[in-house]
């Protein structure tokens, strides 16, 4: 009996998630707002329809301003550019998801209290927290793909405003989704990211694999020093560090990217050092104007009544006393 009572409540919690994670996508590619409804229809478990943003918010506080303020922004979506819709598309299902969390808060967190009396509740909770992230990732990826690819086009393939746009936009996601699990399932600790991490991995993906073709074509050690300077300075501790727990999920993918740009860094300084340093060899010219620069110190510093003891070679040998 509590095995079955169990599958019912996974089963269920699993059914809400894909149906409204279907009805959002049917609607995006009908090109119709989800805000916008056909009556205020309802699913069998309470969960608005297609207009159920609006509903969903009045019944939620907070919520319903968000609805409101969502519907109304997708009311105007068909005169917005592409990247714009996508940020709307994500608002409303946010305000959506929000409202499947309100509807099952209550039975997962007498799931989660009951995890000590047996395994079985765990295995039912983070299954539920799988489906979940599974539904999140379908809904966002695409979107956060297309976010991220507008930025190389608008950065024009400059690394820094690539990565600081890249970076900004998978750390607002990131922040959202932080709240948006802790209001789906509470109890469940992810202060340090732990099980966002699922849903943030292939998210960042989308910001590596633009990144890393433009900082792999980089020979200028410079513009190497200032990418790996944004990532730790500007992205690891001026938003990850300080903002804790709900961007704790982007702090392996930046400290990859760090790493990689760190390494690229190193090797091209190396490059450098071998082709410009140690391979260097001086023409005469070189030789007589770097002679009269060394006289030319010397001079200055006997004029100053300086001590100083130069560099002797086979042409020139300067003492001042």
């Amino acid at each position: 009996m509590q095995s079955r009572a169990l599958a019912l409540v996974q089963g269920h919690v699993t059914g809400l998630l894909q149906g409204m994670t279907e009805k959002i996508l049917l609607n995006a590619k009908g090109g119709t707002p989800a805000a916008q409804g056909t009556g205020g229809g309802r699913l069998s478990s309470g969960v608005p329809a297609s207009g159920g943003v609006h509903d969903a918010g009045e019944s939620n506080g907070e919520g319903g301003k968000e609805g409101r303020t969502a519907a109304g922004t997708a009311a105007n979506a068909s005169a917005a550019s592409g990247s714009s819709g996508g940020s709307i598309e994500m608002s409303l299902s946010y305000v959506q998801f929000q409202s499947v969390a309100d509807s099952v808060k209550e039975t997962l967190d007498k799931v989660a209290s009951r995890v000590a009396w047996g395994k079985e509740y765990g295995v039912v909770l983070n299954e539920c927290r799988q489906a979940y992230f599974r539904q999140r990732r379908t809904l966002l990826l695409d979107t956060v793909r297309a976010r991220v690819e507008a930025a190389v086009v608008e950065g024009k393939d400059d690394l820094g405003v690539v990565a600081r746009q890249g970076c900004s936009i998978l750390c607002d996601v990131c922040h959202r989704e932080y709240k948006l699990l802790q209001r789906f399932i509470p109890s469940v600790d992810t202060g340090d990211g732990n099980g966002l991490d699922v849903l943030m991995s292939p998210l960042c993906d989308t910001l590596v694999d633009v990144l890393r073709p433009l900082y792999l074509k980089v020979v200028d050690v410079d513009q190497l020093c200032a990418l790996a300077v944004i990532l730790k300075g500007e992205v690891l501790e001026e938003q990850i560090e300080l903002r804790g727990a709900s961007l704790g999920a982007m702090r392996a993918c930046v400290g990859m990217l760090l790493h990689e740009v760190q390494e690229r860094l190193t090797f091209r300084a190396q490059m450098y050092i071998r082709d410009e340093i140690q391979a260097y060899a001086p023409s005469k010219v070189c030789v007589s104007v770097y002679v009269w620069r060394v006289c030319s110190v010397c001079a200055e510093c006997a004029h100053g009544h300086l001590r100083y003891r130069m560099l002797q070679c086979d042409t020139v040998c300067c003492n001042v006393v």
